[in-house]
């Protein structure tokens, strides 16, 4: 699904004592002056705590600063899963020049890329600044098999946000080859073509063009489209249900977490309109 699953991440083994912050609970975003983050940062790595850390990249991991990106970037090698899924959050929705570069320099560190789950963030976090340096990244080794499943549904759903025609070409391999042995039809659910709901709001997003989840009709197009095909740089309107997934997928946490509170006030006033009247 192109929606996230942001993901409650199992408590790390380092733990911490009673008393500690739970790290399964988000922390206040601070955008606090450059030089408080860095201090902050370096005296949770003195405490050695490991659920402080975490917790304190959390907090002001996301001060939009070279420095502090550069120290956050750091901890992307820390021994604990959990700091390293923070650094790579906190690098994800970092607005600095410097994030990207930060983040295409650990395109070779296996101890993010061996981590499914630290390494889909990374995925996302390149799809999230949307620049299209990320494309060697995003497209290489789109496996549609195996272990890194997960990897190549969040690069597919990453390519997404690279508006260019590199990126459509990569999609349609992917669909090409997952299409084989399948009758080509691939529609969603019924165990056709691999990630397609993926490839469709992704193909979708960059062409403009609503085809649906059958590879045959994607690849008819694309056979008619691909040597004049040019990508906006604005993205389309999209299907409504389509449009608010892939809203979702991009929003900061706290963002993700107003536009659910405001969804839920919503439903809730249509419930209580619907209860006019009644006893």
């Amino acid at each position: 699904s192109p929606e996230e699953s942001s993901g409650d991440e199992e408590e790390s083994s380092s733990g911490g004592g009673d008393g500690s912050k739970d790290p399964d609970t988000e922390q206040p975003v601070q955008h606090v002056p450059p030089e408080e983050a860095l201090k902050a940062l370096k005296d949770a790595v003195k405490e050695k705590d490991a659920v402080l850390l975490a917790s304190t990249i959390q907090t002001v991991g996301r001060t939009p600063d070279k420095a502090v990106a550069k120290q956050i970037a750091g901890f992307m090698r820390h021994k604990d899963p959990f700091v390293r899924m923070e650094a790579v959050k906190a690098l994800r929705f970092n607005e600095d020049p410097s994030v990207v570069g930060l983040l295409l320099k650990q395109r070779k560190n296996k101890v993010i890329l061996e981590d499914p789950e630290v390494g889909k963030e990374y995925i996302y976090a390149l799809g999230q600044h949307a620049d299209r340096k990320a494309l060697p990244i995003l497209t290489d080794d789109l496996r549609t098999t195996g272990p890194d499943r997960e990897i190549t549904a969040a690069k597919i759903v990453s390519l997404g946000r690279i508006r260019e025609t590199a990126s459509v070409e990569a999609l349609m391999d992917v669909m090409v080859s997952g299409g084989r042995g399948t009758g080509r039809r691939g529609r969603r659910g019924d165990g056709g073509m691999p990630f397609s709901g993926e490839l469709q709001t992704s193909l979708t997003v960059l062409t403009g063009e609503d085809i649906g989840g059958s590879s045959s009709d994607w690849q008819a197009w694309w056979n008619d489209s691909k040597k004049k095909l040019k990508i906006d740089k604005e993205e389309p309107p999209l299907p409504r249900k389509m449009k608010v997934a892939w809203t979702m997928q991009w929003l900061s946490p706290e963002d993700k977490d107003a536009a659910k509170k405001k969804l839920k006030k919503a439903i809730q006033a249509l419930d209580d309109l619907g209860g006019i009247g009644e006893d």
